[in-house]
């Protein structure tokens, strides 16, 4: 990074600290800051600044954009997804799985001569952080692994229930919470949260929504969502459905059960053309994996989640929840 990108992320951040200090946010700490381009070229920058500690810690995920940007950026889809899912979750205690997440007044910012607008969500810190870097740090009895797959199955659920297609399901997106204080072991541990987060990428279910008019044109300008875990539909144009959650789901269960995905690519990160292209070909053309011999039992899960073609594919997230629940009674019979 040059000594010139250094000063402007400097100012940056000391602009937006400051702005998040006026409206009560304090030991703030700056977690990640990046910026995107939209299809005019205009640049916004986006961060996740750490506000507070211990139990009352927050995250706010932040961005900056030049006042006067008509082209809705990644958080902005976010946002409204995620007030809309909030207005249809009003008065329903049910939906314990959706995030509580919060708003920081939109507020302007000078940089340099240029107005800049500060908007932003806030969410809870979540003690044993995402899927992904629990998996990385931790090792689990087979039964913990089932009983988070059923956790996890059950955020699809609930986002499905409520008419809504995610888009973007994988690790990363699972953000996992527990009162223990060992975060060694989820071992008979019925305080374990799970959360599913990042709706930049979701859809309603049903078209014509006021949300499809604004957005839909923007969304589907090129392919959303995380290459290693996008439907073989997504790659060949067509609209994201609940099966591409459900395909996104099996990859994701595969992650867990064998401890790495189903489809791997090497590539260096300056070739993101011919790397699409590896992706799109082994989603759409390579044979569905085989489990390790322990897991074998779930393969016929997998070869339902991962089916190439949607007709083949399950058409429920019910119905895999079905499935893992037999497989971790089965689990628990043999502890007992």
């Amino acid at each position: 990074m040059s000594i010139t990108q250094d000063a402007k992320r400097q100012m940056i951040m000391q602009q937006v600290n400051s702005q998040l200090s006026r409206q009560g946010y304090a030991s703030l700490k700056a977690v990640r800051l990046s910026y995107e381009t939209n299809k005019l070229n205009q640049v916004s920058y986006q961060g996740i600044t750490k506000a507070g500690t211990g139990k009352v810690a927050r995250l706010i995920k932040w961005q900056l954009k030049l006042k006067g940007a008509s082209c809705p950026s990644s958080l902005d889809i976010e946002m409204a997804n995620i007030k809309q899912l909030q207005q249809q979750c009003q008065n329903q205690k049910s939906y314990q799985t959706l995030i509580e997440y919060q708003f920081i007044k939109t507020s302007t910012v000078d940089i340099q001569g240029e107005l800049w607008q500060l908007s932003g969500l806030v969410m809870p810190y979540f003690n044993l952080g995402s899927l992904k870097h629990y998996l990385q740090g931790y090792q689990l009895a087979d039964h913990d692994k089932l009983h988070l797959a059923l956790k996890l199955a059950e955020c699809v659920q609930q986002a499905h229930q409520l008419g809504w297609i995610h888009g973007d399901i994988k690790p990363s997106n699972f953000l996992l919470s527990t009162s223990q204080e060992s975060k060694s072991s989820l071992s008979n541990n019925t305080g374990l949260k799970v959360y599913l987060n990042d709706w930049s990428c979701a859809q309603p279910q049903s078209a014509g929504s006021e949300l499809n008019e604004i957005f839909v044109n923007e969304i589907n300008q090129k392919v959303k969502g995380t290459p290693a875990y996008l439907a073989p539909e997504c790659w060949q144009g067509q609209p994201i459905t609940v099966q591409s959650d459900l395909y996104a789901f099996g990859v994701t269960l595969f992650e867990l059960f064998a401890a790495n995905r189903p489809y791997q690519v090497q590539q260096p990160e300056a070739q993101k053309q011919r790397l699409s292209s590896q992706w799109a070909r082994l989603h759409c053309q390579q044979p569905i994996p085989l489990l390790p011999k322990q897991w074998q039992r779930l393969q016929p899960l997998i070869d339902k989640l991962l089916a190439k073609r949607t007709e083949n594919r399950l058409k429920t997230i019910e119905e895999a929840i079905k499935l893992i629940q037999v497989f971790h009674k089965n689990a628990e019979d043999e502890i007992y």
